[in-house]
């Protein structure tokens, strides 16, 4: 299981213009075809990171920080098995351990939590969207069958974002950040 941060703007939005601005915060935009693009109609889901997962992010973290670490290592086991029986050899599982822990805490939580909360901003008040949906999940399959977003995606206001919003963030719901209606 791998956890995997998505994220969804509104459909008329020009990706040309918001793909340098996720660039200058160290973000892209990499759209998915996906279940949940099928149910976003007005949106377009994507993935906003580059790595090949996203384990260890800060978003959900205080949610995922309730694992003892038995849990931790029993899960790890658990998704070494399912890897092999999906014919991965070692040096791949050896690889995919490292970028993983590679991905873990390699910058500060608050570090990227800052990250995060610029991205939002300059989305929401330098280009002017409507809103910033994201969501992490654990994934145990592909990313294109998860039946997800879970529920009605609550809205946040952008005053309301901060590093404990996004370590509070539940898996499988998508948030909705949305700039103020003035």
């Amino acid at each position: 299981m791998c956890e995997y941060i998505t994220a969804t703007l509104p459909v008329k939005s020009d990706l040309k213009i918001f793909q340098p601005v996720f660039e200058r915060y160290g973000f892209t935009i990499d759209p998915l075809d996906a279940m949940a693009a099928q149910r976003l109609t007005s949106e377009i889901y994507f993935r906003p990171t580059t790595a090949s997962c996203d384990c260890g992010t800060i978003l959900g973290s205080a949610k995922r920080a309730r694992l003892s670490p038995e849990e931790q290592a029993s899960r790890l086991q658990t998704e070494i098995v399912g890897l092999r029986k999906k014919g991965w050899s070692e040096s791949k599982i050896k690889r995919w351990q490292a970028e993983k822990d590679k991905n873990s805490p390699s910058q500060s939580r608050a570090e990227e939590g800052e990250q995060w909360m610029r991205l939002i901003r300059a989305v929401l008040q330098e280009l002017g969207a409507a809103s910033l949906g994201l969501m992490v999940h654990s994934y145990s399959g592909s990313l294109s069958a998860a039946d997800l977003p879970k529920g009605k995606p609550p809205h946040l206001r952008l005053a309301d974002v901060n590093q404990t919003t996004l370590e509070n963030m539940e898996d499988g719901v998508l948030y909705r950040f949305v700039r103020p209606s003035w």
